[in-house]
Order: C-alpha cells, then structure tokens, then sequence
C-alpha cells in the first residue's frame, strides 16, 4: 500500500487548527460545498462535491486536539483508506500534518492517489489563507473540475491562458495560485493531474466573505474561460 503526507505552519493556535479539521461549518470553509461532522470517535466525517464525488468516512480516533483519523472504505471489496491528521504547535504557530494512507499499489488506484496527492496542498493553502486572513469570516471554495484527452504537459500548456492573469506564484509539478483582490482577496488555484490515460484539470477559488450570488459569478466565469481552452469539457462542478 501507498501513502503521502502533506504538511503546513499556520499562524493559528491548535485549538484553532484542531477546530478547522473536526467541525462540519468549519471544513466547509475550506474543503467541500457539503460537510458534516460528528466530532466524537464512531462519528460521521462526510463531504461532498456534488453527486459521483462524495466521501463518507468514519472517525476512528478524537485524540483532541493532537490527532484526527478518518477512515473511508472504497471499491466492492471495502479497501481502507486513513487520513491521519497530527495537529502540534505552542505560542500561535501550529503544524498541520496529514498521512493520506491505504492506496493500493496496482495501476487502476494511479488516479486517486495522484490526484490526492495534488490536491491536499492545495487545500491546505485555502485552510492557510482563511485563517490568517479571514478569521472567523464564512468562506467556501469554488471548485471546477474537467477531463483533458491530452497528456499532462500538453494540457498545462493549453491552460496557459487561464493561468497568467496576476500570477504570484507556480509550484511544479502543475500548480498555479493567486490572490483575486477584486474578489475579496480570494484564493485562486489552477492545476492538473494525471488520472489514467487523460489529464484531470482543476480550478479551486477558495472565497470568503462573499455572496452566494458572487460565487456563482465566479463559477460561471471560470466555466466560460475553461470552455474557450478545450471545446468540449466534460466539466463536473461542486454543489
């Protein structure tokens, strides 16, 4: 079996942090459309991104506020996977660690643990953001998603258009970010993945502070410049 790890300091207290990763309002803020929670061992740790793209899992250790296990089973033959999160930190600086384990080691797992692995970074910098910028202020990322029939070098190369506008920063392999000001500084991520024989690409606009109807704006725009890119995107939008 295969794991990742994804770790990140956040200028946050652990309680804060602790809060962020348990309660169901507070992971909305930065994870999923659609979250709840039961904090308590035996309890519910389920979100969802719209219908085909949902996460039902249990907790199996509330070690409050050092450490998180959720564990969600997949495929007919119900294979674990464990998401540990180790929560540690003194003085307003904690570190947010996440073990992302149980993948299996054949071909046709590539997709979820590729994509999994791209994606907790780029959670993790929305979790970031909201709490050093927009504590305590109701956040929700805009997420788009679609499938390119052109190998990965080639997709990125054809999302160029949607990548350049005030560009602040580029983390190899196939991540872009920038702060959006006239979106109340919201967070934009640009990204893709191999999953399988195509090219998953991604756009998470991590949004605080800002209205329903302004968040669909945002979809609708991010949707419209990703049609102009590929004619035809199969594109699966989060709830």
């Amino acid at each position: 079996m295969r794991q990742h790890e994804t770790v990140i300091e956040i200028p946050a207290t652990v309680e804060e942090v602790w809060k962020a990763i348990t309660e169901g309002s507070e992971v909305h803020r930065w994870f999923a459309p659609e979250v709840r929670t039961d904090p308590r061992v035996g309890g519910d740790w389920v979100v969802s991104w719209g219908p085909g793209m949902e996460g039902n899992g249990k907790i199996e250790v509330f070690d409050a506020p050092r450490h998180l296990r959720v564990v969600s089973r997949r495929g007919p033959d119900g294979v674990p996977l464990a998401m540990d999160f180790y929560v540690e930190g003194d003085a307003g600086t904690t570190t947010l660690r996440l073990v992302h384990s149980g993948f299996l080691e054949t071909t046709d797992w590539d997709g979820e643990f590729n994509g999994t692995r791209a994606g907790w970074p780029i959670f993790f910098r929305i979790l970031y953001h909201g709490l050093t910028w927009h504590k305590g202020v109701d956040g929700r990322a805009v997420d788009i998603y679609g499938m390119s029939p052109q190998p990965l070098d080639r997709t990125w190369e054809l999302l160029a258009p949607a990548r350049a506008e005030k560009l602040a920063g580029e983390q190899p392999p196939y991540v872009a970010w920038w702060l959006w000001p006239e979106k109340n500084n919201a967070l934009v991520h640009v990204s893709c993945t191999a999953y399988g024989d195509k090219t998953m690409y991604w756009v998470s606009v991590g949004t605080f502070g800002l209205s329903a109807e302004a968040q669909e704006q945002i979809r609708a725009e991010w949707q419209g410049r990703l049609a102009a890119i590929f004619p035809e995107p199969k594109a699966e939008t989060g709830a």
